[in-house]
């Protein structure tokens, strides 16, 4: 009794651990070599695509004309062929297939051969089918239609330490292996890859998930649809080996490059199909092997930046962000050798130097930024244009000794009297340069009521700290410049777009668009009329996109995040 009370529990937790880990997407990740170099891991498959048919946002955009185009699309009618072909040579549906053999888990990896040996590189196709039986049959029935079409001459039973496979001889000597053991489908065009997939299949079981999925796992990437995977240290002797050949300007660029690279441990892109559609690119880094230069760059633009708040709730569109110019050059800078570095600063001396002053060049990259924004925000209630108000703003602190901020006002203000001199000479319109006082603060406006669209008045000026661009003196009166920095945040804005505020704005001034398309482009209004409505009909789908990054102890993700206006799955 005293023997069993100590087996027990460990039975109980063998089998807990088992069941814990036994997922489809780990039991085919076991599969994947060490040294692979690339991983794609689709997993989740039939249940994910059920539950998008049957939400509401499917019956949306089922109505919408994106959708019913979609639905009428050459594209679409041949995936409807293909599924006709496959039944009738295979006796399966495109649905069977998709739910039945490739609906739990699918992972496609890729490992490199060695240096100067790329025909030792290595595929693997790898499946975890619902039916097992399903999965034998459609590899029966593939063997026959290919063998009485020609495109297999044998099949062939071939074993490996008790494990048998099957080798299909193709046209042209090509041979490709395939095992099924049971729900799984190992499948490679090389026979050492597939017979290495075998041995970890074989090896002893662990309770632990395979160290892929750890990774994953800890990137926040368990529940994404579809994975691709980049292991950088696949490709780290080929890069070391170009670097040792390599000479010159080349050999400073690779040397800088691979400091970057050998201090990533892995690069994924992902994307979720959850309550908004994400796409998502993630890095895990070894922070203490970067540069120094390089931690301060990514530790500057991981702040989230001030100008969000100097922008309107209800702007249309918003891009944002910290561009910190002084380690950017000094990190560009490393990948140039010291003649190379030489050449840059002469050719920046004769080209901003001539508008700047030579003696300003430094003391503009330690004045500019790092904050900067660009804003697209709909008309107000008291503007008489229909057109929406532009402003970009970046932070140009005063110079001190050295007049930063009146210097680049001074090349601003002479590259637009350049412009307005070529354009008035070559144009029947006329352009007007002119400045006015606004608040305190001088800006300077060019107009042309015959060749700008209606309301464009473009304007810039620096106020309070910043130099503001703008589509009117008025854009550039309603800036405020924000107070203080904003606090620390686990997931900083970078775009984002409203994408129900544009359709707002469509409803609202549709006419006089219309119009000003119709002229512009030499089209019938009732043509723009109709492509607006084609455009509406697509935006009232969707809510927001926005683009964010978010940093973590030795990780970094920019995500692509589009929200739609219903659902995207079943209650």
């Amino acid at each position: 009794m005293r023997r069993n009370s100590r087996i027990l529990p460990a039975l109980c937790v063998l089998c807990l651990g088992g069941s814990v880990c036994a997922s489809p997407r780990d039991d085919l990740l076991r599969l994947v070599p060490a040294d692979a170099g690339f991983c794609i891991i689709v997993r989740d498959l039939r249940d994910q695509f059920d539950g998008l048919a049957k939400s509401p946002f499917a019956a949306q955009f089922a109505a919408s004309p994106l959708g019913q185009a979609l639905a009428r699309s050459p594209e679409l009618q041949r995936l409807a062929e293909f599924d006709r072909h496959l039944n009738a040579n295979l006796k399966l549906t495109w649905a069977q297939l998709r739910d039945e053999i490739l609906g739990d888990a699918v992972v496609l990896a890729y490992t490199p051969g060695p240096p100067g040996r790329p025909e030792k590189e290595q595929g693997l196709f790898l499946a975890h089918a619902r039916r097992a039986d399903l999965l034998a049959e459609l590899f029966e029935r593939l063997n026959e239609v290919q063998k009485k079409a020609g495109e297999v001459t044998a099949v062939e039973a071939r074993t490996y330490r008790g494990q048998t496979y099957q080798m299909r001889r193709k046209a042209k000597d090509a041979e490709e292996f395939y095992c099924l053991r049971g729900p799984l489908l190992i499948l490679s065009d090389k026979e050492e890859a597939l017979t290495r997939a075998l041995d970890r299949a074989t090896a002893s079981p662990s309770s632990e998930p395979p160290a892929l999925a750890r990774r994953l796992d800890a990137l926040g990437l368990d529940r994404s649809l579809a994975v691709c995977w980049l292991n950088p240290r696949a490709f780290v002797p080929a890069l070391r080996k170009k670097v040792a050949s390599a000479a010159g300007g080349e050999a400073a660029c690779l040397a800088t490059f691979a400091r970057y690279w050998e201090a990533l441990d892995g690069v994924a892109w992902s994307l979720s199909v959850e309550r908004e559609f994400s796409v998502a690119m993630t890095a895990a880094v070894r922070p203490s092997d970067l540069p120094p230069v390089a931690r301060r760059m990514f530790g500057e633009a991981a702040r989230p930046s001030a100008v969000w708040a100097a922008f309107p709730k209800d702007a249309l569109f918003i891009a944002a962000g910290r561009l910190p110019l002084q380690p950017i050059a000094d990190a560009g800078g490393e990948f140039l050798t010291s003649d190379g570095r030489k050449e840059v600063q002469e050719a920046l001396a004769r080209s901003v130097g001539a508008f700047l002053g030579r003696d300003v060049l430094s003391a503009v990259l330690q004045n500019v930024g790092p904050d900067w924004g660009v804003c697209l925000a709909p008309p107000t209630s008291g503007d008489k244009s229909w057109l929406p108000t532009l402003t970009a703003v970046l932070r140009l602190r005063a110079g001190g000794t050295i007049p930063v901020e009146q210097r680049v006002l001074d090349a601003l203000d002479l590259l637009a009297r350049l412009s307005v001199v070529t354009y008035n000479t070559h144009r029947p319109d006329q352009i007007r340069y002119r400045m006015v006082a606004q608040d305190g603060v001088d800006v300077r406006v060019l107009e042309n009521d015959q060749g700008f669209p209606p309301g464009l008045q473009p304007a810039f000026a620096w106020k309070d700290g910043f130099l503001v661009l703008a589509s009117s003196p008025e854009a550039v009166r309603r800036f405020r410049a924000p107070k203080g920095d904003p606090p620390p945040s686990a997931e900083v804005p970078l775009v984002r777009i409203a994408l129900s505020g544009w359709t707002n704005y469509l409803r609202n001034y549709r006419e006089p668009l219309a119009t000003f398309l119709a002229d512009a482009h030499g089209l019938p209004p009732g043509e723009v009329q109709k492509r607006l409505s084609h455009l509406l009909g697509t935006l009232e789908l969707f809510d927001i996109l926005e683009v964010t990054q978010r940093t973590g102890a030795g990780q970094a993700a920019v995500s692509v995040r589009l929200r739609t206006m219903a659902k995207m799955h079943q209650d």
